[in-house]
């Protein structure tokens, strides 16, 4: 899906009004893109936020300001985290700090893993509203982020079909037997 009348991308703006697209084109810019992304979501006082990555290896999860953002999302009422990703062990070994915050939050925070043979996850992060950041080249950190409310639509609905053919992963506690 190609970005909707990109602009060039200052990784400093946050898209305010309605299908204001920025063009996302470096690790650095994906970053704090992801990062004005969940603000705006906290901001606008989202319930959902769907995440999703084939590992979120490159994702700042352990970033302080990442988590802050994160705690206070899930502090308000009947507000979710959805994980998709296709490997969650890649996040014990990288994100120990985001791995630790989970746990405080499993209550608000569900991770699932695509079954075999289903669509490649993609990389995004889309609430429940007009926000949405698609990375659609990872090798070259090419994308956009802003606020479509019909791409953030489509989004929603590719990220709901797959899960569909998805299983609950990454538990919070492991049991040893």
């Amino acid at each position: 899906m190609n970005a909707p009348n990109t602009t060039p991308s200052p990784t400093t703006a946050t898209p305010a009004t309605p299908h204001t697209v920025q063009a996302v084109d470096t690790r650095t810019a994906f970053h704090a893109a992801l990062l004005q992304t969940l603000q705006g979501a906290v901001a606008r006082s989202a319930r959902q936020l769907w995440l999703a990555d084939r590992d979120f290896v490159e994702w700042p999860l352990d970033d302080p300001a990442w988590l802050d953002a994160l705690t206070v999302f899930v502090r308000a009422p009947q507000r979710r985290l959805t994980l998709i990703g296709e490997r969650f062990d890649v996040l014990r070994l990288h994100r120990p700090r985001f791995v630790e915050w989970r746990r405080t939050w499993a209550h608000a925070v569900h991770s699932w893993t695509p079954e075999p043979g289903a669509p490649a996850v993609p990389t995004l992060l889309v609430d429940d509203g007009p926000l949405i950041l698609r990375l659609q080249d990872g090798e070259r950190w090419r994308g956009w982020v802003g606020r479509d409310p019909h791409e953030a639509r489509r989004a929603r609905d590719e990220l709901e079909a797959l899960l569909q053919r998805s299983e609950a992963a990454f538990p919070v506690t492991t049991l040893g037997l």
